[in-house]
């Protein structure tokens, strides 16, 4: 084992266990978060959506084709549950970056015995980021995300996620269907297995899961239910710890290097992108993205509105230009929002957002738009040279802007200007001239004042002189400090 590998293990066992955790999974009602239990008065297609043109879970499943109707078409839920929508909606909206609102299908409920103590279940096997419009008639609920498969059942090949829609339109589940379709119970249970939690006895929608919660009995109750969770994805510390330490190739991340640092050595310098990114960066920025072409791990911090995003996508379209993949990782969804909204608005490929974003549908379009048809070379040629022809345009504004704002901290370091102004320009009008010569004129006017000595300099002096009255239109008696402030 590595050295990097040894120290990660030995945080693992440092690390707490997670247990504080194990409640808030197992249980989404724990702290008197709110529930909403719809059963099957909301078909589940309408928030879980499969791709276009793909079979629903029921179809795989059964084998057979339920009916036609267009999934995803927003459905008017009960007047009774108004006022439980607005609570649901006015959570989430206090935590609108986090995304804590949830629709959840197939509830597992009961209570089971974990790490030597009984805990109370009430938990989805699948759950989606689901957005609420609640009105004084009742409301819709749609989906504003990706679906989320259970976290406790552990990761691997053993039990693929299926697409995501469990019901097609028209077709309500009850105990008579769920008989017809062995498939589709059949996955319930393996999902079931997975979590560990021992077998569960299927039951039909109008069994609502909370009233189940603190019986002796596991039971998955197929339905929908409206939960806030502010994080079912939470995983145990120390396991992702020992997981990482028996990861092939840690020694080389960046990881190890702020485990260690100094056991990564830094990137060879790789040819650099033919284009600087296409947004302006201020210095700062521009060091940033410099540094993180080579190092290892790259820090930029600073308060909201300082620019750490405009910072990252800069970095991330650097090493698109330069051949590399970049994967940007989030604490929240809404930041994997910002992120994906500024890398769609600039030229480059189109940013592939998971794991809660709701951009899915109109992603499948993007990426397949044109697949079949390329690029042609005349276009490649016709935009290269449109980036030339905006290359040359930015370096034009950037001379054009530095030498205007060096003219204002000129003018900044005059002593009192605003008074100065009007008899300034009395004395020396020549100096205000929109195509006047400031730095010329400046020498002029250090040259006139600067001490001589010998008949040789005294006679430089007086030339300058004579030219900085001449280009300043000043008279003969104006004084040399007012045309030097001029």
């Amino acid at each position: 084992m590595s050295e990097v590998a040894t120290i990660v293990r030995a945080l693992a066992d440092l690390a707490p266990s997670g247990r504080e955790q194990t409640a808030n999974v197992l249980d989404v009602t724990t702290g008197g978060r709110p529930f909403l239990w719809l059963g099957d008065e909301l078909e589940a297609s309408a928030v879980f959506r499969p791709p276009p043109g793909e079979p629903t879970l029921t179809e795989l499943l059964a084998g057979a084709t339920l009916g036609a109707g267009h999934a995803g078409a927003p459905q008017t839920l009960r007047r009774e549950h108004a006022a439980d929508l607005r609570r649901l909606a006015a959570v989430d909206a206090l935590h609108r970056e986090e995304r804590l609102l949830r629709a959840g299908w197939v509830w597992l409920a009961g209570r089971v015995e974990v790490d030597g103590a009984e805990r109370t279940v009430l938990h989805p096997l699948l759950s989606v980021p689901v957005a609420i419009n609640a009105t004084a008639f009742g409301g819709t609920v749609t989906s504003a995300g990706d679906d989320e498969l259970s976290p406790l059942v552990p990761p691997g090949p053993a039990l693929i996620l299926p697409p995501p829609a469990f019901s097609t339109p028209g077709w309500r589940l009850s105990a008579a269907s769920l008989r017809r379709f062995p498939g589709l119970t059949g996955w319930i249970d393996a999902v079931v297995a997975a979590t560990g939690l021992g077998p569960a006895r299927i039951l039909a929608p109008e069994h609502e899961p909370r009233s189940r919660r603190n019986g002796r009995e596991l039971v998955a109750v197929a339905g929908l239910g409206l939960f806030i969770a502010r994080d079912t994805q939470a995983i145990d510390l120390p396991t992702t710890l020992r997981n990482w330490a028996g990861t092939s190739g840690i020694d080389g991340t960046a990881l190890a290097h702020v485990v260690d640092p100094g056991s990564v050595r830094r990137t060879a310098p790789r040819a650099q992108p033919p284009h600087d990114p296409p947004m302006v960066l201020t210095d700062a920025q521009r060091e940033a993205v410099r540094r993180a072409r080579t190092r290892p791990v790259t820090v930029v911090s600073g308060p909201p509105g300082t620019g750490k995003s405009h910072t990252v996508t800069a970095i991330a379209l650097d090493a698109i230009a330069a051949g590399r993949s970049v994967l940007i990782a989030t604490q929240t969804g809404h930041a994997a929002d910002v992120l994906t909204g500024m890398l769609a608005d600039l030229p480059g490929p189109t940013p592939v957002a998971f794991g809660g974003g709701q951009r899915t549908a109109s992603l499948a379009a993007e990426l397949t738009n044109g697949l079949d048809r390329g690029v042609d070379r005349r276009q490649l040629a016709v935009d290269e040279q449109a980036v030339a022809a905006a290359e040359e345009r930015v370096g034009w504004l950037r001379t054009t802007v530095g030498s205007i704002l060096a003219v204002e901290q000129q003018a900044e370091r005059a002593p009192g200007t605003d008074d100065l102004v009007p008899h300034l320009q009395a004395v020396a009008p020549g100096a205000f001239a929109l195509d006047a010569d400031l730095e010329a004129l400046a020498e002029l006017a250090g040259a006139a004042a600067a001490p001589a000595t010998g008949w040789w300099g005294r006679r430089r002096r007086q030339r300058a002189e004579r030219r900085l009255r001449r280009g300043l239109g000043a008279g003969p008696t104006a004084p040399l400090g007012q045309l030097a402030d001029a």
